[in-house]
């Protein structure tokens, strides 16, 4: 079994599975149809689906539930035929399903028939969390479930459909764990669902409390425990403030939680727009009132960025976690590593940049890739102009301009087929299939965050945040910790030709660049970007966004 301990959900993998069979009992029954999902760093990525050959007639009532008959399965293989690819599908991640102890019980019972040893990987049931996590839900069942959270279900009753919806499911279960239970790794996560479920204890609620208590809504913000001198135990934000904060009271809840609770003679809390602006209160009012029970070192989820060296006279690409204000630019947000790794692949196939270390540049002795073109040669010609002009065309292909790297690549993919060299050819024809699929959309920003003048909405519906990104500076309309925050100033100051003259840059501007990136990254259907560019004034700016 693989070592679960010290994975964080975030980079886990699960294989959800369902069956559809011919009966009930697992002994007496066979599979029918095989549907699995897989998810990796919180994102679905592959799917397996085979009918199976029961070598048994199927019931009336199981064609009337699932569609599924005799003419389906007649030419499909036995179990036996595709238990190695099947296995080979769910690899060494967390095995999960819904009422997993149904589906796990077919699956051994196959793998027995079949000769093959059953697989040791960890174990998730959704439905078991479902009980821990909804205990009000009248119904754990996977319709009710999928009906309550207005998950989309096609192909019901099929194996396919139940695992992508099941796998849609568990994410939404994940977000919750981690919002209301503080539940950040595998082994917390496969604990979490063996816990005995029971509901809130008002009993730990003290008198001082309880009205506030129920006064708590179920919308964004950040909350805060007092002791009785109103000194700050307790910071965190949600969004849901009644769920979260019910968590805390959960006789099951964490050690830490029951302290807090038991030093606590006061709630408060402040509603916010969206969860965006929650999370920047709760960082800036942790450092400002240093509670006794908050970690000082927040961590967020990794974004990635693509950094330009421009303290270097001939700049060089490489991926990174963070940004800064140093003098570099920084392209980006990406939500993973692989894509802002596919953009420099890309670049590097396409553009004429160096691609050494600082060591190997020194030296000065050329290298094999200006021999073939991929590289200007900086370290033997110093030609600046010449460099220049290169590291512009790529500052336009991450802003979104990709017609020059697609013909320089369709040309080279031509050159080397005519020259029959057609294994370098077919790498250049799988770089073109990724320019085609427009990688360096996925970035939030056709700008270099450092130097984007962005108004940004973030939100849906009637409760939405507004925040001026203006060379690295992040400034919030109506700020909750801060009401005297000019947002219509700093974009008057903008079109003024005034923005950041006298503006030093603090540790807390870099802290809300770095929030407002990895939050817009995990929720970009929830956001709209306006280019300053793009409008005249600020009043012509503020018509479109607000009207």
């Amino acid at each position: 079994m693989i070592n679960i301990q010290d994975i964080p959900i975030d980079r886990a993998e699960f294989a959800v599975l369902d069956f559809e069979t011919t009966g009930n009992s697992a002994k007496n029954s066979r599979v029918i149809e095989v549907g699995i999902v897989k998810i990796r760093e919180l994102e679905i990525y592959d799917t397996f689906q085979t009918f199976i050959n029961p070598q048994e007639p199927i019931p009336y009532f199981i064609t009337e539930l699932t569609g599924i008959t005799e003419n389906d399965v007649r030419d499909a293989p036995p179990f036996e035929d595709i238990t190695e690819p099947l296995i080979n599908f769910i690899g060494d991640g967390v095995l999960a399903a819904h009422n997993l102890a149904f589906d796990n019980s077919f699956l051994q019972q196959e793998l027995l028939r079949a000769g093959y040893e059953i697989p040791e990987v960890p174990k998730l049931c959704t439905l078991k969390l479902a009980r821990r996590l909804y205990p009000s839900l009248p119904s754990k069942s996977l319709s009710a479930l999928v009906e309550n959270f207005k998950i989309k279900h096609i192909n019901v009753h099929r194996a396919l459909g139940d695992a992508a919806v099941t796998a849609k499911l568990l994410l939404r279960m994940i977000e919750d764990m981690k919002e209301n239970f503080d539940v950040k790794n595998l082994a917390d996560m496969l604990k979490f669902q063996g816990v005995p479920v029971k509901t809130a204890n008002s009993g730990l609620l003290k008198k001082s409390v309880e009205g506030k208590y129920s006064q708590i809504p179920k919308s964004p913000g950040i909350y805060m425990f007092k002791d009785k001198a109103e000194n700050y135990l307790y910071i965190g934000k949600s969004k849901s403030l009644r769920d979260r904060i019910t968590g805390h009271f959960q006789e099951t809840s964490p050690r830490k939680s029951k302290k807090i609770i038991k030093n606590s003679s006061e709630i408060d809390f402040r509603e916010t727009n969206t969860e965006l602006t929650a999370l920047i209160a709760e960082a800036e009012t942790i450092k400002s009132e240093k509670p006794e029970y908050n970690s000082f070192l927040k961590k967020y989820s990794l974004t990635y960025f693509i950094k330009v060296n421009l303290n270097h006279k001939f700049p060089h690409l490489t991926t990174v976690s963070k940004i800064n204000y140093d003098g570099n630019d920084y392209f980006g947000p990406y939500p993973k590593r692989d894509i802002s790794g596919r953009l420099l692949e890309i670049i590097d196939r396409s553009f004429q940049l160096r691609e050494c270390n600082e060591k190997t540049f020194r030296k000065g002795n050329g290298c094999y890739l200006s021999e073939i073109g991929r590289c200007t040669a900086p370290c033997l010609n110093y030609d600046v102009d010449n460099y220049s002009r290169e590291l512009r065309l790529v500052y336009e292909f991450l802003e979104g301009q990709n017609n020059l790297a697609l013909e320089r690549m369709i040309g080279k993919m031509k050159k080397l087929s005519e020259e029959l060299k057609f294994e370098e050819a077919a790498q250049y024809r799988d770089t073109v299939n990724l320019l085609l699929k427009q990688l360096n959309k996925s970035a939030l920003l056709a700008e270099p965050v450092n130097l984007a003048n962005v108004l940004l909405k973030a939100g849906k519906g009637e409760k939405s945040d507004y925040l001026l990104l203006t060379k690295g500076r992040v400034v919030i309309k109506d700020f909750l910790l801060n009401k005297t925050e000019d947002f219509e100033q700093t974009a008057e100051d903008f079109y003024s030709g005034a923005i950041n003259l006298f503006h030093e840059y603090t540790p807390q501007d870099l802290e809300r660049l770095h929030i407002t990136m990895t939050w817009f990254t995990r929720n970009k259907e929830q956001v709209k970007v306006f280019y300053l560019k793009d409008y005249k004034n600020s009043s012509e700016l503020f018509r479109k966004v607000f009207t």
